[in-house]
């Protein structure tokens, strides 16, 4: 059958600071997402279709826009899920991403392991736009298989490193081995709070693309809890050409929870970088201070 194309564009941007009203039903799909991840599915490449006759009942009961296993009207919030960090820590073999193509990487469908979804109670102030999707349908179903698809996120790039830490050390590190994120090169400033979507086996993993400048971060939302009340969230991604702005989602950083360092690390991540280096970056287009690029 002939594939269908869709696009979505004014209707997704983000016109104001503060996150979406969330209505009827918004938590129950953050829960079935987090219930159906922790699944063994038979063929994981039926992910979306094995979703696809909830989505149509939801569709018929809110009239929004089903975009590979996210609605429209909360795509800020949807964007935000992480594969939980226990199961990463736990199982370094773990897979993340089919071989096989089943949606773009920002969509929790194109992964094969348990996510979540941030807790939308604690997201206070958005720090980035979607400025158009566009979507490939397999069939004319636009709650079934997605065959290509990107999105264009607007905010502020920066770039950062990756590197593997055995764990202890000091208040920058977790006990545990995990993979730390470098926030400020200049303050050698580092975070170890992350979740990749994909997490390498090989230590040295990310060893080509630190030395060549291909990974980056976008800060995505404040966050203000009893316990944390300056901390955040961001994603990260790699280019994958940067002389069109397109990336691919990489996984997400949360900065937060260290007493000392925690106002360091949000003025460090909030920090403007000045208008020559932010010309330099890679996207689609820049325009008021802020990168458009474009994830796939």
């Amino acid at each position: 059958m002939d594939s269908r194309d869709r696009d979505s564009n004014s209707s997704l941007t983000l016109a104001g600071p503060k996150v979406p009203e969330f209505g009827l039903g918004h938590d129950r799909w953050l829960d079935l997402v987090s219930r159906y991840t922790s699944m063994s599915l038979t063929n994981p490449s039926d992910k979306l279709v094995a979703l696809s006759g909830i989505a149509k009942r939801r569709v018929a009961h809110t009239q929004d826009d089903y975009m590979a296993g996210m609605w429209r009207k909360n795509i800020l919030h949807h964007l935000l899920w992480y594969m939980r960090r226990n199961v990463a820590i736990r199982d370094q073999n773990i897979q993340g991403r089919h071989a096989s193509y089943r949606a773009p990487t920002w969509s929790w469908a194109s992964t094969d392991h348990p996510v979540e979804i941030f807790p939308r109670m604690a997201l206070d102030t958005c720090l980035y736009q979607v400025a158009d999707l566009h979507l490939t349908y397999a069939t004319e179903d636009t709650t079934g298989p997605v065959t290509s698809g990107w999105i264009e996120l607007r905010g502020h790039l920066k770039h950062t490193q990756l590197i593997w830490h055995e764990g202890g050390g000091d208040s920058n590190n977790l006990d545990e081995p995990c993979w730390h994120m470098m926030i400020d090169d200049e303050s050698n400033l580092w975070y170890s709070w992350i979740n990749l979507d994909n997490p390498p086996v090989n230590k040295k993993a990310f060893d080509g693309d630190n030395a060549n400048g291909r990974l980056f971060y976008m800060p995505t939302a404040k966050i203000s809890t009893v316990f944390n009340p300056d901390a955040g969230i961001s994603l990260l991604f790699r280019v994958v050409d940067s002389s069109l702005g397109i990336f691919e989602r990489l996984g997400y950083g949360y900065w937060s929870g260290v007493r000392d360092k925690q106002l360091q690390y949000t003025n460090a991540i909030l920090a403007d970088l000045g208008e020559e280096v932010k010309q330099s970056l890679p996207c689609v287009r820049y325009e008021d201070g802020l990168h458009t690029i474009r994830v796939i």
